[in-house]
């Protein structure tokens, strides 16, 4: 009986995992404070503004679907609220990868801006 509602609830969490929005892991700020929460959001929430940045500069171009590898972490030796990031986008009609990486700042609680910002070449369709 245990072990046919193990499978159960496992199943229940693939589905609805299956279905759920590209956010952040659903743990991630469960019985932590608010501060602690807004700390552990903040990369992910930068790279969520840079992807946005390459999405709507590359919409035009991409032809296909294309993949994407991002990144975003704490910038070395910078404030706090800064994040170093990056995203590739590979594929999508593009004749070589597009990267983007950047420094991106967090002035206000949900509110980026770019301190520092280098494409590739082939950004520039």
């Amino acid at each position: 009986m245990r072990t046919a509602l193990v499978a159960i609830v496992a199943a229940a969490f693939l589905v609805a995992g299956s279905e759920a929005s590209a956010g952040p892991p659903a743990r991630i700020c469960r019985h932590v404070s608010t501060k602690k929460c807004e700390e552990r959001l903040g990369p992910y929430d930068a790279a969520q503004f840079l992807h946005m940045y390459v999405s709507k500069k590359l919409r035009p171009r991409l032809t296909a679907p294309g993949g994407d590898t991002i990144y975003c972490g704490r910038a070395k030796h910078h404030r706090p609220w800064v994040f170093r990031c990056g995203d590739t986008v590979e594929g999508g009609g593009l004749p070589a990868p597009c990267t983007v990486e950047a420094l991106v700042e967090r002035t206000k609680p949900r509110v980026y801006r770019f301190d520092w910002l280098k494409e590739s070449a082939s950004c520039h369709g």
